[in-house]
């Protein structure tokens, strides 16, 4: 029997003044079919949740995030010999103009009722579904994070 490989991730759900959502265009470098997804990445060996999320933005968007909530932490196995833990945390979304996304991509603001009809992952189509109830349930949520 193989044995299941676990990585650890952390990754952002930006959200503008209006609940949209800014997702990353993956086409050119998705891992498991996906064409939009959440910007973020894997953890390195000695790193915390908050380094993770922090160094991965700074690389994928070239943008410092200062302010976020921890929203919540999803295990998921897209295959049987891998394991993924995702903490997703909650951010304002930086003006377009601030950022510079990697590797020729790009990056869109969905409503949540078009980020779920995009080709992402089952997990990522979870996360989206759980923000659409955090934000019927907080209406007023303070993105400033202040």
């Amino acid at each position: 029997m193989k044995e299941i490989r676990r990585i650890e991730c952390a990754g952002v759900i930006f959200l503008d003044d209006k609940g949209k959502i800014l997702l990353e265009d993956r086409r050119k470098i998705k891992k498991h079919g996906e064409h939009w997804s959440f910007f973020g990445g894997s953890m390195e060996k000695g790193e915390t949740k908050e380094q993770t999320l922090k160094r991965e933005i700074k690389e994928e968007m070239n943008y410092n995030i200062k302010k976020y909530l921890f929203f919540k932490k999803y295990q998921h196995m897209p295959i049987k010999t891998l394991h993924l833990t995702y903490y997703m945390y909650i951010a304002k979304c930086p003006q377009l103009r601030e950022i510079s996304v990697h590797s020729g991509a790009a990056a869109k603001l969905f409503t949540i009722r078009q980020a779920l009809r995009l080709k992402i992952t089952k997990i990522d189509k979870q996360i989206i579904r759980e923000v659409q109830k955090y934000l019927k349930n907080q209406p007023n949520i303070d993105l400033n994070l202040s």
